[in-house]
């Protein structure tokens, strides 16, 4: 058997790399036959790779290796499919055996549809480099086997090797590079001024039929792409994507280098820790009934490294959340984490600017425009109703508590406001005419969904009419002085709607209507998507009320620092002590997160018993961090960039599944791979392991 020298020969660059530069040159290129595009004796190649396409013109006649290697025939045949194949297998003569053709050597497919009796069946069969025989070097044999089979022959003719070439095929190209005649050029392609005109082919691999077409993914359900995921991630767009998330990784690593951190690594397997989610735990073999945890965060390793004299410190980290997943969110995702010695908060923020900066000209080439403005958690709530505003947008939030209090007669107004609620809305701009009276019902469309996006039970409006009069189907339970204030204080004018939601709780009032915000300008297209806008929140409370358990729990984590001013407040009233916490907002999603730590015990141990933790506890759960601390521990804070979530915004795709190699799904399956699976209750008994679950909860996972 020869083997092609073009085989093993090397490529002379990726196919999206040829430039005019290579006129007159000959090269070679391999890659998968992206599309093909047949016109007889001249045939059209867009050959790909991962740094893009490149057409190859192909004329049979003028390759040096063409030769024929098998007959492309019509058959009529009557039979069932399976008969057809087991007939054409079963036919021997002493120049070719079909049945010494390799598996997937004989190809048969009807010319349109499902295989049915009467059809006619189009039958190539190739003699390839790994088959026993040959066929003969015409078509005369090969018509007195199948006429042995039965079979009728309306029309037979040669197939070349390059006539063999299908989609997906994983070829190899030997030629010239030409300009492309006039008219003809792909301004789209960065190789669209050229082509090759191939003297030499080599097929490398065959393909399968496709599940699905590599550029038609659209028309794909997410399911059927993940399960052949292989096939989904040579789409040319996916591949860009982590093209530049590799691009990411070395922007960002670069960046923190020149700057002095160190990267270091920290542990896989841990000791489970409360860190706000579940963790995903692993049993010991070494130690039975012991288990380990996957990381949440390096958090309490990085504080280490801190005591430990580090000073700066950065890993790229993979980390492991047991949660209820959607679009942004995955069980296994990345993040920069970082960690800082004798920092205060403004070092943190101007430092990580930078790290922002270096991320966005690396990928995007745009310089952003520093420092980026702060605004204090307490105030983001008031404008925006969240702690990550979307301030692309304007439509800020506006408190009519004191305008309706007293001077209305709507009876849900009246009792919330008595019992220390509020009342907030948003004005829509223009939008009296975007809504019918119908939608806005009770029970309406708009209603409804409102209700299921914000939360709300209901939602209360006022259009202002062309006269500037207040129009409500409430309007006759407020005086008229009340709606005055109330146009006046939202500053409305005629054609404006105006929007309101009202709870017993002032953050649950201002959350919902935040939600609203941003329902209203998704549906009306109110948001610059080209804007990237970057917001530190600050000063968050140190800690959030838990009414179920009626104690206080830490709104980041346990080791974030009180803010200096609050100090004395940490026993008496904790529900109003700040920290030293930040997080960078970017387009309305939490892109980083971070705080200043505490490093003293004797703040620590007030800290944890303000949240109902004992000495005894924390000894338990956090004993390696609270030692370190008492061994000259430096002031230091630190921060994590949800790497994924940055680079979905630099990209602008809606769904973290684009930006992930092999993600799972919303239920936490990979459909590729099939994980989660069984193990072998032998492994499981190692393990000193036993399931609880029950044969119909498994197959149902």
């Amino acid at each position: 058997m020869s083997v092609s020298s073009l085989e093993f020969s090397k490529r002379s660059c990726y196919c999206g790399e040829v430039r005019t530069d290579h006129l007159g040159q000959e090269i070679i290129l391999k890659g998968w036959v992206h599309r093909r595009r047949d016109h007889g004796r001249l045939m059209f190649i867009d050959l790909r790779d991962r740094e893009g396409l490149m057409q190859v013109r192909i004329n049979p006649d003028s390759l040096e290796n063409d030769r024929k290697i098998g007959v492309d025939i019509t058959l009529k045949w009557s039979k069932p499919h399976g008969e057809l194949v087991s007939a054409l297998r079963a036919v021997e003569t002493p120049g070719f055996t079909l049945q010494s053709i390799a598996k997937g050597d004989v190809n048969i497919w009807p010319d349109g549809g499902e295989p049915k009796e009467g059809n006619e069946y189009r039958a190539r069969y190739l003699a390839v480099d790994k088959a026993k025989a040959v066929l003969a070097a015409d078509s005369d044999s090969l018509r007195s086997i199948v006429e042995k089979a039965g079979f009728e022959i309306p029309n037979t003719h040669f197939v070349s090797v390059t006539h063999a070439v299908r989609e997906e095929y994983v070829i190899a190209v030997r030629g010239t590079i030409e300009r492309r005649p006039e008219g003809s050029t792909n301004p789209n392609l960065p190789t669209g001024e050229t082509e090759m005109a191939v003297t030499e082919l080599k097929i490398l691999n065959r393909c399968e039929p496709l599940p699905f077409r590599i550029d038609e993914h659209g028309k794909t359900s997410e399911e059927l792409r993940l399960r052949h995921r292989y096939l989904d991630l040579r789409r040319p767009d996916l591949q860009r994507n982590f093209m530049l998330r590799s691009t990411l990784f070395k922007a960002c690593r670069d960046y923190l280098a020149d700057t002095g951190f160190v990267e270091v690594e920290t542990p896989i397997l841990g000791k489970p820790t409360p860190e706000g989610a579940r963790d995903f735990l692993v049993p010991s073999r070494l130690h039975p009934g012991m288990l380990y945890a996957l990381p949440q965060s390096p958090q309490l390793f990085k504080q280490i490294l801190m005591v430990s004299g580090f000073d700066r410190y950065f890993q790229i980290a993979r980390c492991f959340r047991d949660e209820d997943l959607r679009a942004n969110r995955q069980p296994e995702f990345t993040q920069i984490d970082i960690e800082m010695s004798f920092v205060d908060v403004d070092d943190v923020i101007t430092s990580m600017e930078g790290l922002a900066a270096a991320m966005w000209k690396s990928t995007l080439d745009i310089d952003l425009p520093r420092p980026f403005p702060r605004m204090p958690y307490a105030e983001a709530m008031q404008r925006y109703g969240s702690d990550k505003p979307d301030t692309r947008f304007g439509m800020e939030l506006i408190d009519f508590s004191q305008e309706i209090k007293g001077r209305t007669e709507f009876g849900i107004f009246n009792t919330i406001l008595e019992d220390g609620g509020s009342i907030v809305g948003i004005v829509h701009e223009g939008g009296a005419a975007q809504y019918s009276n119908t939608a806005l019902k009770p029970g309406g469309e708009f209603q409804n969904r409102a209700s299921r996006e914000t939360g709300a039970r209901g939602i209360a409006w006022f259009r202002m009419d062309e006269a500037g009069k207040m129009d409500s189907s409430i309007a006759k339970f407020f005086t008229p002085e009340a709606l005055d204030d109330i146009a006046k204080k939202a500053s409305m004018k005629p054609g404006d709607m105006l929007l309101m939601i009202a709870d017993k709780k002032e953050r649950k009032a201002l959350e919902m209507a935040g939600r609203l915000r941003l329902m209203i300008a998704h549906d009306h297209d109110l948001i610059d998507k080209s804007k990237f806008n970057f917001l530190w929140v600050v000063d968050f409370p140190l800690f959030e009320y838990d009414e179920e358990t009626k104690c206080y729990h830490p709104a980041h984590h346990p080791f974030t620092a009180p803010h200096p001013e609050d100090l004395d407040k940490l026993e008496s009233d904790p529900g109003s002590v700040r920290s030293l916490a930040y997080d960078l907002a970017l387009n309305g999603e939490e892109c980083a997160g971070g705080s200043i730590r505490i490093h003293n015990s004797d703040v620590q141990a007030r800290l944890f018993k303000a949240i109902g933790i004992s000495d005894e506890e924390a000894k338990e759960k956090f004993g390696f961090l609270l030692d370190a601390l008492q061994y000259g521990a430096p002031p230091h804070g630190g921060i994590a960039f949800g790497f994924d979530r940055c680079l979905m915004s630099i990209l602008g795709v809606d769904s973290i599944r684009e930006v992930i190699a092999f993600p799972k799904t919303q239920q936490g399956t990979c459909l590729m791979s099939g994980a989660p699976g069984d193990v072998d209750p032998h492994q499981l008994k190692e393990l000193h392991v036993k399931s609880t679950a029950k044969k119909e909860q498994k197959a149902a996972g």
